[in-house]
């Protein structure tokens, strides 16, 4: 700008009209065009039920797709007539509750465009006195839709199984045991899990494609029979289990575990292959056999071993066995069916989900994202996991986060400043369709630009895929191998996939957040 503003005249903006503000803009127009062209709406509000507009910017008049003379025609400047209706309450309540000397307010809630579009918004501002006792909210608005939907899509992800879209275990553990802590008094339910007689050998003869459609036609039939209140789960393997809530006696459930066997008979008749695909089943009762997952679930487990022990293609109530089959004596049993959960594929489910509530419920996301990377390198055995991510309006290309194993040197200290030059000669080798860098021996890119920014870090292997924010680029997520050649398994190019979108959302979230503070404690700009 050509003169230096004064702070007086920032602050004097906040306690006047908007003819002080037009003035103000009118001294400084650059500082008018910028404040206009902001990737958010800027407005002030009086902190009434109505949340009567007094200034909006062109940002705001874009992102509700209204102009000024229509939000005053229509509305009479009311902006809550334009939030989302179950969310409109708490909006109010909170502008109307907040105390006058509050910074740094944040609050998410729902707006509806003028073409009817429901979108996300998070608001970010401040409480100011315009005069007397008169209090306005002056907020920045950025639109948190796509954030928001691939929060949900990844939520979806870490609850369910991604062949049979059922439940994964961790999930159906934390849905019980709420069910069952809030549960009323004489309340009955059943507990039943399920096991492929023979899956192995049906897996060895026809293949592991052929033994997975298997699964998924079970998984339909659990979603036919059972209701849309019933828990079903994959809990690994081949193993399934089934909650069924309000089931009043145990010949109820004795129906309703032969409907399973006879549905799962009709699948082995369609498919006329020489091996019969029938199931076991061992069920126990709440409460009778246990008031939590853990419990239920051993001792349905018991009633599995014992009705496999007897022939298979049964089912055995735990309260029917015989008293010798003593719970010590499935102890073991119940082990080997748990060790399914640590095959590779089932126990990066478990760490998407354990990082994913890790985010979620934490107030430090790069702590959280430290300690991601840090289970992230020790459960897959790399050398080093790391983020970068672009700075300086992407100019620059720098290391933000980095956890390496013991006896690798961190490059963190000598990656802050990578040169756009640098990035493009990485970015060129990605793979355009799933934004995948996919290397087993680096010395493959010699003498690409690209070897000449690995090869300094003693990296042999490596494995990158980029962070996106709706559909833009902001930085990568990356495994390197440093001692020798390493293959990327498919699982593990799959895990890397599913981390990139987790630490997305959380990350451009967080890092959206901290430019909205810096420019709340710069008053820039300050209404």
């Amino acid at each position: 700008m050509s003169e230096n503003i004064k702070k007086t005249e920032f602050s004097n903006i906040s306690e006047n009209n908007d003819d002080s503000l037009n003035s103000f803009f009118l001294k400084y127009p650059d500082f008018s065009f910028i404040h206009n062209m902001l990737p958010c709406g800027i407005f002030r509000c009086k902190s009434n039920k109505d949340l009567t507009l007094t200034y909006m910017n062109d940002g705001f008049l874009r992102l509700t797709e209204y102009t000024r003379e229509e939000l005053i025609r229509l509305y009479n400047n009311s902006f809550a007539s334009i939030i989302y209706s179950e969310d409109l309450q708490n909006v109010v309540k909170e502008s109307m509750n907040i105390k006058p000397s509050s910074i740094d307010i944040d609050m998410e809630f729902r707006i509806i465009t003028k073409s009817g579009k429901l979108v996300w918004v998070l608001s970010k501002g401040m409480i100011c006195q315009c005069s007397g006792n008169e209090y306005e909210y002056c907020s920045a608005l950025v639109d948190i839709t796509y954030q928001k939907k691939a929060m949900r899509l990844l939520t979806k992800k870490a609850e369910h199984d991604g062949l049979t879209n059922l439940y994964n275990r961790v999930t159906t553990q934390i849905l019980i045991d709420n069910y069952l802590k809030y549960e009323v008094d004489n309340s009955k339910a059943v507990f039943f899990i399920l096991d492929i007689d023979n899956f192995k050998t049906i897996n060895d003869t026809y293949g592991h494609p052929y033994a997975d459609t298997i699964l998924v036609d079970i998984a339909k039939s659990l979603r036919s029979l059972y209701r849309s209140t019933d828990i079903l789960c994959r809990a690994g393997g081949d193993e399934m289990i089934v909650f069924l809530k309000d089931i009043q006696s145990k010949d109820i459930a004795m129906d309703k575990a032969n409907d399973l066997i006879k549905s799962i008979a009709e699948i082995s008749k369609r498919r006329s292959t020489g091996l019969p695909i029938t199931c076991s089943i061992g069920v126990s009762l709440y409460p009778n056999d246990g008031k939590t997952f853990d419990d239920l679930y051993k001792k349905a487990d018991t009633a599995l071993y014992y009705a496999k022990e007897e022939g298979k293609g049964q089912i055995f109530f735990y309260d029917a066995l015989p008293k010798t089959y003593h719970y010590m004596n499935a102890e073991t049993k119940h082990t080997h069916i748990d060790s399914k959960n640590m095959e590779p594929e089932t126990e990066g489910d478990w760490l998407l989900w354990y990082s994913f509530n890790l985010l979620n419920d934490s107030d430090d996301i790069p702590g959280a994202i430290n300690l991601i990377l840090s289970l992230l390198g020790q459960k897959t055995g790399v050398d080093r996991v790391y983020i970068f991510e672009y700075a300086e309006n992407h100019t620059r290309f720098r290391n933000t986060f980095e956890w390496c194993k013991e006896g690798i040197d961190s490059e963190m200290e000598n990656l802050q400043a990578l040169t756009i030059d640098s990035v493009k000669a990485i970015f060129d080798k990605f793979d355009e369709t799933n934004g995948l860098l996919y290397c087993k021996d680096i010395e493959e890119f010699y003498p690409d630009p690209i070897y000449y920014v690995l090869k300094p870090q003693n990296i042999t292997s490596v494995l990158q895929c980029e962070l996106k924010n709706g559909g833009q680029r902001f930085g990568m997520l990356g495994f390197d191998e440093c001692n020798g050649k390493k293959y990327w398994s498919l699982k593990l190019v799959d895990l890397l996939i599913k981390f990139s979108h987790l630490i997305s959302v959380y990350l451009s979230n967080y890092r959206l957040k901290q430019y909205l503070q810096m420019e709340g404690n710069s008053r820039f700009p300050s209404l």
